[in-house]
């Protein structure tokens, strides 16, 4: 099964969708999950989407966290 707080940040930003502020490229285990699916359209790709570079940013406070802190250090 999916961890919840291993979801939190993308149900988050599907809960922003949802509510009519703007677009996400979220993993499909989301979606499907999501009380709110009902409310949101989903567009289908006929070829998924490339490997991309993804940017990494953090609050500097939030590097005290020793989770974030082992994910930050992972990533240099």
């Amino acid at each position: 099964s999916t961890r919840t707080d291993t979801l939190f940040p993308y149900t988050t930003l599907f809960r922003s969708v949802a509510l009519g502020f703007g677009l996400a490229m979220l993993p499909d285990v989301v979606i499907d999950n999501n009380p709110m699916s009902k409310d949101v359209s989903r567009l289908n790709l006929d070829n998924p989407v490339e490997a991309f570079d993804l940017g990494v940013c953090v609050q500097k406070r939030n590097l005290a966290n020793p989770l974030i802190r082992a994910f930050w250090e992972m990533l240099d």
